[in-house]
């Protein structure tokens, strides 16, 4: 992520030739939180661009005709705050259940929708001894 100080919505051959460099002097680091850092006055260029942050994500999606569900490792750091953060998110999107909650009359199909769903993530993901890495 980088900040600037004014908008930009086209940009110059010399802000690119900017933020170019600022990728270009990052260094892989998987010591440090967000897997990457600068040399010491690299951070900033052209008196105009700051890294404010830098992170990585690792994401594993298993989708089936009635749900989608996302498994994210990520390793993020904040150079404004010089907080960082390893974090494992899941997100579940039940895609078939959407429209009928459109329609206050559909609780019983909601209902039942939901309970399958959720005995199919019990099935498939929580009752067994195997992993995500």
């Amino acid at each position: 992520m980088l900040n600037t100080k004014e908008a930009s919505t086209d940009l110059t051959d010399d802000e690119r030739h900017c933020i170019g460099n600022l990728i270009n002097s990052a260094v892989l680091n998987s010591e440090v939180k967000g897997g990457l850092r600068w040399p010491l006055g690299q951070e900033t260029s052209g008196g105009r661009f700051t890294v404010v942050g830098a992170w990585h994500t690792n994401d594993k999606i298993f989708q089936g005709s009635s749900m989608r569900l996302k498994v994210r490792d990520a390793d993020r750091f904040d150079f404004r705050t010089s907080v960082g953060e390893v974090t494992r998110e899941v997100s579940l999107k039940m895609t078939e259940i959407s429209e009928p909650l459109k329609q206050n009359d559909q609780v019983d199909l909601v209902t039942t929708m939901l309970e399958d769903n959720l005995r199919l993530i019990w099935e498939c993901f929580l009752d067994c001894d195997c992993s995500f890495e």
